[in-house]
């Protein structure tokens, strides 16, 4: 999914909307075929989309829940209470956004100092028994390295989603981590009864970004390493894994754009190497 973005590259105009290519490529890299959707999707866009589509992924970002993420994560969590299978993951703001869905807009707290920071996970036992985490020797790398790239101010804290009744019921927590601060934050999720993912941390930027400043300095403490790109493909290949469960057929004779046919810009380098500007006509809407 989309998010609103400005820019005056030709592809874009001035207002449009955008994805960092290094999300497109995350998904592609488990064999995976990906499709951009509209930030401001009606629900029947997503209705119709969801019926073609086999699970839907929520890059990072700074955007406001959107009324089309919401009608995914319900639509998903429907599917799943009708005996059906749809994955959805989030990263980032593409998790905090499942746990508004969920939890409403008081479940997620500001002020966490979680920017460029690299992190080693915090297990809980329900992390250890994950489906997420289940890929072998996946768990013992994320809990000795600090391999997994943090950037947010927003967060959900673990006294958040103990008093979040519709969190508790619908997620467990499978991993913890402290901020600069101290302060404590759950940083990966997976609902209990429903193909649904989340983490606070970047594992595509482990293979796809390199950001960097004028005088060669990084632009963000990415570990790069051969344990962080393995961590980061084992987790392309558990949810694109997921996808190829749910048993939807796209219909190839729609007009939609797919994104190996789609130019990349740079503008936005260094916080990303390229990025897709996409639906510009959507911010006049």
């Amino acid at each position: 999914m989309a998010q609103p973005a400005e820019s005056e590259t030709a592809t874009c105009g001035g207002a449009c909307e955008y994805i960092a290519a290094s999300y497109v490529k995350f998904i592609e890299l488990a064999g995976a075929r990906a499709v951009p959707v509209s930030y401001f999707s009606s629900d029947a866009e997503i209705d119709d989309l969801m019926e073609q589509v086999n699970g839907f992924f929520f890059p990072g970002g700074a955007a406001a829940l959107p009324r089309a993420a919401k009608r995914v994560v319900d639509n998903a969590l429907s599917i799943s209470a009708s005996g059906g299978f749809f994955p959805v993951y989030g990263v980032c703001l593409g998790y905090e956004w499942i746990v508004e869905s969920v939890g409403g807009a008081n479940a997620l707290q500001p002020g966490f100092d979680a920017e460029n920071l690299t992190l080693s996970l915090n297990f809980t036992p329900d992390g250890r028994s994950s489906r997420f985490y289940a890929t072998v020797g996946v768990q013992d790398l994320l809990a000795s390295q600090p391999i997994t790239m943090n950037n947010h101010k927003m967060g959900l804290t673990p006294h958040s989603y103990e008093a979040t009744s519709a969190l508790r019921e619908t997620f467990k927590v499978l991993s913890t981590n402290l901020d600069r601060k101290g302060q404590e934050f759950v940083s990966s999720i997976e609902a209990r009864v429903a193909p649904l993912y989340g983490t606070q941390y970047h594992p595509e930027k482990n293979i796809f970004e390199w950001g960097t400043y004028p005088n060669g300095q990084p632009y963000e403490v990415i570990q790069h390493s051969f344990d962080a790109v393995r961590i980061a493909q084992a987790i392309a290949n558990f949810f694109v894994n997921e996808a190829r469960k749910n048993d939807n057929v796209y219909d190839l004779s729609k007009d939609h754009m797919f994104f190996e046919n789609l130019p990349t810009d740079n503008d936005r380098a260094p916080e990303f190497v390229s990025v897709y500007h996409l639906f510009p006509q959507a911010i006049a809407v």
